[in-house]
């Protein structure tokens, strides 16, 4: 199930682009997992990783299928420049876009999804690189 939810939601990021009316391009460039920092691969760029899995504590609404959720960092990277933020904010809105319309439930595979926050920062101390991780969350029946 994650593997699938991963692929849906890198596929609904890598229609961010300009000519499809989003502000960014960001979605020329998106990966699932981890990889390295590439300049030549181009920036910005997308990155999606499941960073927690967990069942929910409140009673399932139908006996004998409990719930879980699945949390997900959606990395943008874009070089460090005059207008670095406003990129990054920009990146960030676009990817709410993305995956929140038309619909959250992401192609029938989730329940719901939820926006968790976001954080900013430089790649590493002193590198030209900076960095946005957005957080949502998908929400699960077991079956």
């Amino acid at each position: 199930m994650s593997y699938a939810v991963a692929q849906e939601i890198a596929s609904r990021l890598a229609n961010i682009t300009v000519a499809n009316g989003y502000k960014t391009n960001a979605g020329q460039n998106v990966a699932l997992g981890w990889r390295s920092i590439d300049r030549a691969e181009g920036l910005p760029s997308l990155t999606v990783t499941e960073t927690g899995y967990e069942p929910d504590t409140e009673p399932a609404r139908l006996p004998g299928r409990g719930r879980y959720r699945i949390q997900w960092a959606i990395e943008a990277l874009v070089p460090v420049t005059g207008n670095a933020l406003q990129t990054l904010y920009d990146i960030e809105a676009d990817v709410i876009r993305a995956l929140f319309d038309p619909n959250d439930s992401l192609g029938a595979l989730t329940k719901k999804l939820t926006y968790s926050g976001r954080q900013f920062s430089r790649e590493q101390a002193g590198s030209d690189i900076a960095r946005l991780v957005t957080t949502i969350v998908t929400w699960h029946n077991e079956n």
